[in-house]
């Protein structure tokens, strides 16, 4: 069931603007696959935030913003267990390619939570409902190539600036189409993930609901592994 009243963080680029509960000021999150660092501003408003991601080129745009960020790998996190009090892992567990793998960056996103911290992860459905998705796609199996479009030529404006001052140069047209893998989840599929026996004893699904074309679980470290 969805979540209600039981979160008062507010992730501006999660549509339903899902939140995590804290009652004290200086929680420390970790975004695990950070990306341009969207999620991270949010953050603020309860501690501080570290972000990762695998992408050099995002991690670079994330440093533009001054945020804490570092390039590794969401499967070896390179933080010691039980320091954050939170995890944020939002559109990452689509591009992990095997079920042992998916168990894998799971448990890493938990170790590195204390006890009692809690970890909300996003991945994209299956079922992608008119009413309730923005993606606009269609899917026929669940393992796809998703095509993505390098973003034209950025050229700076008056020789300099930062990446907020950046506008498109359209004189190469010739953009590359890279192809995505990606698995989509079926409804009941990232919960059955926290079942596996590394995992059970020591995490638990507080809350599991669809987000505008997403899968999304809350889960809590009550353990450890």
């Amino acid at each position: 069931a969805q979540p209600s009243g039981m979160l008062n963080l507010k992730f501006e680029s999660l549509n339903l603007g899902k939140t995590m509960n804290f009652d004290t000021i200086g929680s420390l999150f970790a975004d695990v696959g950070c990306g341009n660092g969207k999620n991270i501003p949010s953050c603020y408003s309860k501690g501080f935030a570290i972000g990762s991601d695998f992408s050099v080129g995002l991690i670079n745009v994330c440093r533009e913003k001054v945020f804490e960020v570092n390039v590794s790998d969401a499967l070896r996190i390179p933080y010691r267990s039980n320091c954050f009090d939170a995890v944020l892992s939002i559109a990452v567990l689509h591009h992990i390619s095997s079920e042992s793998r998916r168990i894998k960056l799971l448990a890493e996103n938990m170790r590195i939570l204390k006890k009692g911290g809690c970890a909300l992860f996003y991945a994209w459905a299956y079922e992608q409902h008119d009413d309730k998705s923005k993606s606009g796609h269609k899917f026929k199996q669940q393992d796809v190539l998703v095509p993505f479009h390098r973003k034209p030529k950025f050229i700076q404006e008056n020789g300099g600036g930062s990446s907020e001052d950046k506008v498109e140069d359209h004189s190469d047209d010739s953009a590359h189409v890279y192809q995505r893998y990606c698995h989509v989840y079926r409804k009941g599929e990232l919960e059955s993930l926290f079942l596996h026996q590394s995992l059970k004893h020591w995490v638990a699904v507080e809350a599991s609901y669809y987000d505008t074309g997403n899968w999304c679980i809350l889960a809590r470290k009550h353990g450890c592994p």
